[in-house]
């Protein structure tokens, strides 16, 4: 059985795309939180059943995961983990509008909105 630290080295639980990091990294100063980290969670709700939560943490709580991914530290709820492994985060910002979208391979659906999944 894997650790969580092999996990980590060998097969990202969460990742972020360069232009996910940077954006954070924009946000964190803005909001003067260059010392936070980024916690992720999936938590109950929408339309499919689970959403993304995104905000800034000053520090991880006794159950996350720290994972740093292109210079942001991201904590990751354990009882989100089923639910994130292998998502890759991006950072879209184009003629529609900008966003985080993950890419998740655990989701089986999402509803027509595409705020929530399942």
């Amino acid at each position: 059985m894997k650790s969580i630290v092999e996990e980590k080295k060998n097969d990202p639980i969460v990742a972020l795309s360069k232009e996910a990091a940077q954006k954070i990294k924009l946000l964190a100063k803005k909001q003067q939180k260059t010392d936070y980290g980024m916690k992720i969670q999936a938590i109950p709700g929408g339309c499919a059943g689970f959403q993304y939560a995104l905000y800034f943490d000053k520090e991880p709580s006794k159950e996350d995961i720290i994972i740093e991914s292109h210079g942001v530290r991201l904590f990751l709820d354990r009882n989100s983990l089923h639910h994130l492994k292998g998502t890759r985060i991006h950072y879209i910002d184009n003629l529609y509008g900008s966003s985080f979208k993950f890419e998740n391979p655990n989701v089986k659906e999402t509803c027509h909105c595409g705020k929530s999944f399942g």
